[in-house]
């Protein structure tokens, strides 16, 4: 049974082995993270912005042009021993992105960094049932962990609830600390947060 999960505002449920996170800090952790965002996003602009940040990665940092952009990603993928972007992904999209959009803004690596982050951070919450951070055997907390700015999450809480249907004996609302971090504008979110026992509220 999955005990993680990413929850995006609209209600879908992702479930995964690990919450999603990109990194300002770290580029390869960034491009993973984008990958995953651009599949699940429902934003066009985020998809677009993250085809401008792995072309601007390609070229910057792997030399690339335009015409040989699939061929050098691809290679930095294959010398790698571990995954941080997919093979399927580059070449699906390998299209777009040997053709620079029009008028697009220019940004740093570091700047796109950070634009995945918050775009991913903003768009979903995660979810854990066993622990706050991490499983726990035999704990039947609910942990829902926000990292948006300004957001009310009761709706997607309800669809998570009803669509997962856990046996959870205590259920948390509260700021993801890791994403608070990076962006210490979600902790106005604190007047939305609650801590629920067998469907009581007990606190904020």
């Amino acid at each position: 049974m999955a005990t993680a999960w990413m929850v995006r505002k609209d209600g879908k449920i992702i479930p995964v082995v690990q919450h999603i996170y990109a990194n300002p800090e770290n580029v390869e952790e960034s491009l993973s993270a984008a990958e995953w965002l651009y599949r699940y996003t429902i934003h066009k602009k985020v998809k677009r912005m993250i085809l401008n940040f792995i072309r601007t990665w390609a070229v910057e940092e792997l030399h690339g042009t335009l015409e040989t952009i699939e061929a050098v990603i691809q290679e930095e993928i294959s010398r790698r021993p571990y995954v941080f972007l997919t093979s399927a992904f580059i070449e699906e999209h390998w299209e777009e992105l040997s053709r620079e959009e029009a008028g697009a803004e220019k940004y740093t690596i570091q700047e796109y960094c950070m634009m995945v982050t918050l775009a991913l951070n903003e768009e979903f919450m995660r979810v854990r049932y066993g622990g706050k951070y991490n499983t726990c055997p035999g704990s039947r907390e609910l942990y829902f962990r926000i990292s948006s700015e300004d957001y009310r999450w009761e709706t997607a809480c309800r669809i998570f609830l009803r669509e997962v249907a856990l046996d959870y004996e205590r259920m948390w609302l509260v700021v993801d600390e890791e994403a608070a971090e990076v962006n210490p504008k979600i902790l106005k979110n604190r007047k939305y947060f609650l801590a629920d026992d067998g469907g009581q509220e007990d606190g904020k």
